[in-house]
């Protein structure tokens, strides 16, 4: 369990920037669909043409959500194998006090335990799939009704009627006014970007923070199990719990304690002959999901050795965060999440063939690159990871230097038109 928020949100990475990439792709697909905006037909049958296209566009995205399955896959197995190498690297030593008297390293014991985490991240994963599909057909419908409700309005304005002439077609009417209203579409498009969650308050996650959340958990998971797994091979079962200000009220409760995971109480003694009292670990919090240990929980556990453990609140003073440090990290990554959506803007704008709103999110971007640019300057303990503020049909695909050499970004796929980046 020894592995910080840091470590955990690290170890999260992989996996986020591969949903982003995904929903990123999904949203792409979805504006192809709508790109003849511009096409010269009134909005009504413009509309119900693009609300046809709802199974095609269905049957694109599952083989775009199939596509990235077995990288989302290897990837969250390696980062639950790498969160119980680091929790067994950091315990062993305590199990003898710090004499490594015993085989150590990754049994088949410990490999099963982190097997069954896995699995159970991956099965999260794997309804986020399913949402993720489900909520782009209802984006596309979304987007398709947005553009057509706001060139409505548009072609109802006075001045666009006196541009447009009194007597114009409905169909000039209907692709002029659509022009008009998708730069706006788009943004709003971009902003609500499409779901990978939806909780039991109806509330909405993107697939990167629902990713993200599955992920640092499953990191917590595999050290604790990892942990679990080696003391019951060594024959231990009293792990304590470490404190902090702050704690949520759950943990508060049980921070500082000593707890025995075969739920007994008693009475111990630590290394320097002190009666200490355990508890169950049925008594505690532990197992609820803003419990002990629990989703972005910030306490860590560690064995307790009768008669070798020394009684601590804390975790060893080199696994300490400094929490000051982590605020900004927080920040910076909040910085690169503004950059990759702008760029994600850009993306859709391109992909519609909208030139002009294309050029405002360009200048947008600019100015959120810079912003961060300045934060990094000045907080210099900070570095700067491009791979970060990419994303898929942008840069990550290498898709800026095609356009700029005057090339198509790969060949056509699957029949759809698209000429965009791969991952």
């Amino acid at each position: 369990m020894l592995i910080t928020r840091k470590e955990r949100q690290e170890a999260s990475d992989p996996i986020t920037r591969i949903y982003e990439d995904l929903e990123a792709e999904l949203m792409a697909n979805i504006v192809r669909h709508i790109r003849d905006y511009g096409r010269p037909v009134d909005s009504d049958q413009w509309r119900l043409e693009k609300l046809g296209e709802l199974g095609g566009l269905n049957r694109e995205n599952i083989r775009i959500i199939a596509e990235s399955v077995g990288a989302s896959q290897a990837e969250a197995y390696a980062a639950c194998l790498r969160a119980a190498e680091a929790s067994l690297t950091r315990t062993e030593p305590l199990f003898s006090d710090g004499k490594d008297e015993s085989e150590s390293g990754m049994s088949t014991g410990v490999r099963e335990a982190v097997r069954k985490v896995y699995e159970q991240v991956w099965s999260s994963l794997n309804a986020s799939d399913t949402v993720m599909l489900n909520t782009a057909a209802d984006s596309y419908r979304r987007l398709v009704e947005d553009v057509c409700a706001r060139a409505g309005k548009i072609a109802e304005e006075k001045t666009f009627k006196e541009i447009l002439g009194e007597q114009a077609a409905a169909e000039a009417i209907g692709a002029a006014s659509r022009s008009q209203a998708l730069k706006g579409a788009l943004k709003q498009f971009n902003e609500r970007g499409i779901a990978g969650f939806v909780d039991k308050n109806g509330r909405e996650w993107t697939p990167e923070a629902y990713a993200a959340m599955v992920l640092r958990t499953a990191a917590s998971n595999s050290a604790a199990e990892a942990m679990f797994t080696r003391m019951d091979e060594r024959g231990y079962s009293l792990i304590q719990v470490s404190s902090h200000a702050g704690a949520r009220p759950k943990c508060a409760r049980d921070q500082g304690k000593i707890f025995d995971r075969k739920n007994r109480k008693g009475r111990t003694t630590d290394g320097e002959g002190n009666r200490i009292t355990y508890y169950p670990l049925s008594s505690s919090s532990y197992g609820e999901p803003d419990g002990l240990f629990g989703i972005n929980c910030g306490h860590h556990g560690i064995p307790f050795i009768p008669g070798v453990s020394r009684k601590r609140y804390e975790p060893p003073e080199d696994l300490k965060e400094n929490d000051e440090e982590y605020k900004k990290l927080q920040t910076q990554r909040g910085m690169e999440r503004e950059v990759r959506k702008q760029k994600r803007l850009c993306m859709l704008c391109r992909e519609a063939g909208d030139e002009e709103a294309l050029g405002d999110a360009r200048a947008s971007l600019r100015k959120k690159e810079q912003k961060l640019h300045d934060y990094l300057e000045q907080n210099r303990e900070l570095s700067r990871k491009p791979e970060r503020e990419q994303i898929w049909g942008w840069d990550r695909s290498g898709a800026e230097a095609a356009q700029a050499a005057g090339k198509p970004e790969v060949e056509e796929k699957g029949g759809s038109g698209y000429t965009g980046g791969v991952k």
